[in-house]
C-alpha cells in the first residue's frame, strides 16, 4: 500500500521542472490522498451503520461522499497533467461543500456551529502546501480572501435559512459580534502564522540555491583540474597505444597473410574444377565432332543400300512378281534394319549438337526416344522400358543437345543402377505450365547419405575409373540455365526416381 500510495503522490511531477513546484505538486497529491482515504473510511463506516442500525444516510454524509469524490477526481486530474485545474478545485470546491451543502438542503445542527468553521480554518491551510508564492501570488490572496467570505458568512447563511432548527441559534445571535471576532482571530493567526514561515522556508531555499551554484562552480573547477590530469593520463596512454598499434599491424600482416594462403588454396581449387570441367567439355567437343562424322559416313551408305534395295524391289516387281512376294520377309528385314540404322544416324546427328547453344522448340518425347536408341545396346534383354508419354504434349525452346545430354546421363545411371534384370519406367506430362519427366528404376539405389551429395561435382558412388562425378551436376548446371528444377528421390534396393521440370514458355 505504501509503495502505491508512492507512486500516486508522483502523479504529474514530470510535468514541471523547477524542485520547488514539483514538491508543491507532490504536498498537493497527499492532500487529495489523505482526504480521499479519510473520508471514504468515514462513508464506509457509516455505510456500514446504515445496514446494521438502520441509521438513514444524512446531509453530512452526502457532503463526505462529495469530497472524497472531489479528491479521486484531482489525482486524477493530476495523473493527466491538468494541475491548474486540480488545484482551483482543490482550493474552492471542499471549502464550499463543507461549509454550504446541508444548509443549502435546509438542514441544520448546532454541531453545525462549532466544527464548520473549525473546519474551514483547517481548509484554508491547503493554499499554503500547494501554491508557490513567487508565480501563483495573486490566486493565493484570492483563495484567502475566498475562505475569509465563506467563514465570515457560513453562520449567517445558517441563521437566515431557518432560525428554528437549532436551539443554541439565540444564543449565536447574541455573541454574533464576538463568536466571528473570535473565527477570524484563529483565521488570521493560522495563515499569518503559516505564511511566515513558508516564507521564511523559501528564503532559506534561494539561499541554499545559492550555495549549491556556489558548489557547482567549485565542482566544475574540480572537474577542469581533472580533465587536465586525464589530458597528461592520454599523453601516457597514446604512448602505450602506438606500441599497441605497432603490434596490431604485426598482427595483421600475419592476418593477410593468411588470408592471401586461403585465397591461393580457393584459387588452386577452382581452377582444378575448370580444368576438370574444360576436360570434360574438350571430351564432350571431340565426341561430338566424331559423332558428327562417324554419322554422315553411315548416312551415305546406308543411303545407298535402301536405294539399291528398292530399285531390286522395283525390278522384281515388274518381272519376277512370284520370287518377290517369296523374298518379302527379307526385304523387310532389310528394311527395319536400314530404319534402325537411320535413327542411330539420327540420333547421333542431334546428339553431336550439343555444344551448340542455339535454342530451338523440341518435342520431349522425341528426345527420350533419341536417347534410347542410343543406350540401345546397354539395355537389350535385360531391362524393361516402359514409356508412359502424354498426349499432345507442347514443345518447348531450348538447347536440343544439351537436352539429350541430361536424359542420357540420368538414363545411363539408371540403366547402370540394375544389376541383372529390372524396369525403367519413363513418364512424361504437362502440368502448371511446365514439362515434367520422371525417370524411375528399380535398381540398387543411393544411400542416405549420399544422396545430398550427387550434385556435387566429382562425387561419384561408382567404382574407380567407371565415372568422373561430374554427370549429374553438368545435368543439373544444364537444367537450371533452361529455368528447370531437377529433383531425386532414392532408396536403397528399391530403385531411384528423378523427376525434371521445364517452363514451357
Amino acid at each position: 500500500m505504501g509503495n502505491v500510495f508512492s507512486q500516486i503522490s508522483k502523479f504529474g511531477t514530470k510535468a514541471v521542472v523547477n524542485e520547488y513546484e514539483r514538491r508543491n505538486v507532490t504536498l498537493m497529491n497527499w492532500i487529495n490522498l489523505i482526504l480521499f482515504s479519510t473520508l471514504f473510511s468515514i462513508f464506509i463506516i457509516e455505510l456500514i451503520l446504515f445496514f446494521v442500525d438502520k441509521n438513514q444516510m444524512s446531509y453530512g454524509s452526502y457532503r463526505t461522499i462529495l469530497i472524497f469524490g472531489i479528491a479521486l477526481v484531482n489525482l486524477l486530474l493530476t495523473r493527466f497533467k491538468l494541475i491548474f485545474i486540480s488545484k482551483i478545485s482543490l482550493i474552492f470546491l471542499p471549502a464550499f461543500i463543507f461549509g454550504f451543502l446541508p444548509v443549502l438542503f435546509g438542514h441544520i445542527l448546532d454541531e453545525f456551529f462549532f466544527y464548520v468553521p473549525l473546519g474551514l480554518v483547517a481548509l484554508s491551510l491547503i493554499p499554503h502546501f500547494i501554491l508557490s508564492y513567487r508565480k501563483e501570488r495573486l490566486l493565493f490572496f484570492i483563495s484567502m480572501i475566498y475562505y475569509m467570505v465563506v467563514l465570515v458568512f457560513v453562520d449567517l447563511v445558517m441563521i437566515w435559512v431557518d432560525e428554528s432548527q437549532a436551539s443554541i441559534i439565540p444564543f449565536i445571535i447574541d455573541n454574533l459580534f464576538f463568536l466571528k471576532l473570535s473565527h477570524i482571530a484563529v483565521f488570521v493567526f493560522f495563515n499569518l502564522s503559516i505564511y511566515y514561515l513558508r516564507i521564511q522556508n523559501v528564503r532559506y531555499e534561494d539561499q541554499l540555491e545559492r550555495t549549491n551554484n556556489e558548489l557547482k562552480e567549485k565542482s566544475n573547477r574540480i572537474r577542469e583540474q581533472a580533465e587536465e590530469l586525464g589530458t597528461q593520463n592520454e599523453e601516457l596512454k597514446e604512448n602505450r597505444e602506438e606500441l599497441q598499434t605497432q603490434n596490431e599491424e604485426l598482427i595483421s600482416y600475419q592476418d593477410e597473410l593468411t588470408a592471401n594462403n586461403e585465397m591461393l588454396s580457393k584459387t588452386f581449387n577452382e581452377l582444378k574444377d575448370a580444368q576438370a570441367k574444360l576436360i570434360e567439355s574438350e571430351k564432350m567437343a571431340s565426341l561430338g565432332i566424331l559423332t558428327a562424322g562417324v554419322a554422315h559416313e553411315i548416312n551415305n551408305p546406308v543411303n545407298y543400300i535402301y536405294n539399291g534395295v528398292q530399285a531390286i524391289e522395283e525390278f522384281m516387281e515388274e518381272y519376277l512378281q512370284e520370287e518377290k512376294r517369296q523374298l518379302e520377309p527379307y526385304f523387310n528385314a532389310i528394311n527395319t534394319g536400314v530404319d534402325r540404322t537411320v535413327n542411330i544416324v539420327k540420333s547421333l546427328g542431334r546428339y553431336s549438337r550439343r555444344e551448340d547453344l542455339t535454342k530451338t522448340r523440341i518435342n520431349i518425347n522425341q528426345v527420350v526416344d533419341d536417347c534410347l536408341t542410343m543406350l540401345y545396346n546397354q539395355y537389350k534383354n535385360r531391362i524393361q522400358i516402359h514409356k508412359t508419354y502424354g498426349e499432345y504434349l507442347p514443345d518447348f525452346l531450348a538447347n536440343q543437345g544439351q537436352i539429350h545430354q541430361v536424359l542420357l546421363n540420368i538414363l545411363l545411371n539408371a540403366v547402370h543402377a540394375i544389376e541383372g534384370g529390372g524396369n525403367i519406367h519413363i513418364v512424361t506430362q504437362a502440368e502448371n505450365n511446365k514439362i515434367e519427366i520422371s525417370i524411375k528404376d528399380d535398381g540398387k539405389g543411393i544411400k542416405k547419405n549420399d544422396l545430398k551429395h550427387i550434385f556435387d561435382p566429382f562425387f561419384t558412388t561408382k567404382d574407380p575409373g567407371e565415372g568422373t562425378g561430374l554427370g549429374l551436376s553438368i545435368s543439373q548446371k544444364i537444367v537450371h540455365e533452361h529455368g528447370g528444377e531437377i529433383l531425386c528421390q532414392s532408396e536403397v534396393k528399391k530403385g531411384t526416381m528423378f523427376v525434371i521440370y521445364f517452363p514451357i514458355k
